[in-house]
């Protein structure tokens, strides 16, 4: 629905095409991204004051509340690189390009709307997030890129 009332540019939507295709296929690859995912999106659910009613002042600083909150908690080394700069480049677009903001605010705000239909599990707790408390052995025999 959000697709078809706004006005989309031919190179955002053919990355954004693919890093959705990207990301789902990722799900069904490898639960640590689930886990993070769903880490992410509750993390958006129990800090709404941070996002509801704000300005796009503030909202970026949300945005930078979410990042420090997500570096913090993952420690798994293999991907954080390739995450920090997507977040990063997104961060960037989000201050320069309107679709990029009103996209933003979409997701999250729809993430808030529907905060009542999340069902939050033990798996999206960053403690529980791999490798904490499992799959150590696997991460360090691998160099910490487990």
């Amino acid at each position: 629905m959000y697709k078809k009332t706004i006005k989309v540019p031919i190179k955002e939507k053919l990355f954004i095409d693919k890093l959705v295709d990207y990301i789902v296929s990722l799900f069904y690859q490898d639960s640590a991204y689930l886990e993070r995912m769903g880490g992410c999106i509750t993390f958006f659910i129990y800090n709404r004051k941070l996002w509801e009613g704000k300005n796009k002042k503030e909202r970026q600083a949300a945005l930078r509340a979410f990042y420090d909150w997500w570096d913090k908690n993952d420690k798994r080394e293999r991907t954080k690189w390739m995450i920090s700069g997507l977040m990063n480049c997104l961060f960037i677009r989000y201050e320069k390009q309107e679709f990029w903001m009103k996209s933003v605010d979409f997701c999250i705000d729809w993430i808030i709307e529907h905060a009542e239909e999340w069902k939050p599990q033990p798996m999206y707790e960053p403690k529980n997030w791999y490798p904490n408390g499992r799959g150590m052995v696997q991460n360090m025999v691998w160099g910490g890129q487990g």
